[in-house]
């Protein structure tokens, strides 16, 4: 890039205007001979600048508009205060990227209580559905039906009735 710089005891101010709009013209392709034409020359250059500014303006704002239906956070205003943010938009990182890249440290802490947080509701209600369920045959040891008897432990009727399903013919053993 060429820089230009004024030497005070060899440039009046009217060469170094001159010097400065042949830089122009050289750069932009323009003729130095009409001023009239430079200067419209750079008012269009400017006016298309500024209207692709406000466009990207625009753009970026609408943008701005959806990340913070995503992330409520977000406020745009705030974030373009942010050198490190503004940067990073400069350079053409997306807006969602460059709020993700400057906020990670955040983000990421957020995304780990939301785990937490889902992981204890999952256990909480595991654990309460658990205490729901009925009890299944054979879990515990006081339940169902027990398969030994103490036959000295038989009351009389107990002796009785096993008594008469023998005389009908069933099959009846105690084991130990």
């Amino acid at each position: 890039m060429t820089t230009l710089r004024l030497k005070k005891d060899k440039d009046t101010p009217k060469d170094a205007y001159r010097a400065l709009a042949e830089l122009v013209c050289a750069r932009f392709g323009a003729d130095s001979a009409e001023p009239a034409a430079l200067t419209e020359f750079l008012e269009e250059k400017w006016r298309v600048q500024d209207e692709t500014q406000r466009q990207s303006e625009a753009l970026r704002q609408a943008e701005g508009e959806k990340l913070k239906e995503r992330i409520p956070e977000f406020d745009l205003g705030t974030e373009l205060k942010d050198p490190l943010f503004e940067a990073l938009l400069r350079t053409g990182v997306p807006l969602e990227t460059a709020y993700r890249a400057v906020h990670l440290e955040e983000l990421a802490a957020k995304a780990a209580e939301s785990a937490k947080e889902e992981l204890q509701r999952r256990i909480t209600e595991d654990i309460r559905i658990r205490g729901l369920r009925v009890p299944e045959n054979g879990i515990y040891a006081n339940c169902g039906i027990s398969l030994s008897r103490d036959v000295s432990a038989l009351s009389r009727e107990q002796r009785a009735d096993y008594a008469r399903r023998a005389a009908r013919g069933e099959k009846i053993t105690f084991t130990r």
